[in-house]
């Protein structure tokens, strides 16, 4: 009884140490976009080694952190739908809404993305490939992973929807960035699902990459 009370009790201070470690990882988020928004790019790194060190210490299997590859088909044949709206029809009907009702937002989403639109070339699909990789390894496999042992998994999708978007608060006016920000919170929203549903890092990146690049495809095509 004495063994399993302590037991108890490690597991309870391990689990206590994790939840303080994401709290930090959060706030630091936030300050860096309330009061120093030049440190958002260092502070969205951070997140990443934090979570394969953490793996590393604390000897996880790739399975336990969400990358595992036993049932990508499976998860890949329940979700698809889900990805391909996600990835291909929202894209379209942002570009879409921007383009004919809001031309200020996309002239402001173009602005705060560091890439060059007018140039395709095969760095410029791996840097949006490695961005959607990074994000989802942050936003997913850690805070969206860890919080969902905390709260129920919508109040967990929205919050973390909400980080996401203001890690990618730029200045302009506030209807632009608003509106801009909107669609950011509903792809975040939608990965979130996806995750939910699979567990698997693989295949919500899988459609965060098919959303950055039918994005990009769609500005070279349609507006630059």
């Amino acid at each position: 009884m004495e063994l399993k009370a302590q037991e108890t009790a490690a597991r309870i201070d391990f689990t206590k140490r994790e939840n303080i470690e994401l709290y930090i990882i959060i706030v630091l988020m936030v300050v860096s976009v309330i009061f120093v928004p030049v440190l958002k790019g260092i502070i969205a790194i951070a997140p990443i080694l934090y979570f394969f060190i953490e793996r590393k210490v604390r000897k996880r299997t790739l399975e336990e952190i969400g990358f595992s590859s036993a049932h990508i088909k499976e998860n890949i044949s329940n979700t698809w739908k889900l990805i391909l709206f996600t990835g291909i029809a929202m894209q379209l009907l942002y570009l879409f809404s921007y383009k004919n009702f809001f031309p200020e937002v996309l002239e402001h989403v173009l602005g705060r993305i560091p890439l060059d639109f007018s140039n395709l070339n095969p760095l410029l699909f791996l840097s949006i490939a490695l961005l959607a990789f990074g994000e989802e390894i942050v936003f997913r496999g850690l805070i969206q992973a860890r919080l969902s042992k905390l709260m129920p998994v919508w109040v967990v999708i929205l919050v973390t929807s909400l980080l996401f978007a203001a890690m990618h608060i730029s200045t302009g006016e506030g209807t632009v960035v608003i509106v801009d920000l909107l669609s950011v919170f509903i792809d975040s929203i939608l990965f979130g699902i996806i995750f939910a549903k699979t567990r698997n890092i693989y295949i919500v990146t899988l459609a965060h990459i098919l959303a950055n690049t039918v994005a990009l495809l769609s500005i070279y095509l349609f507006v630059v």
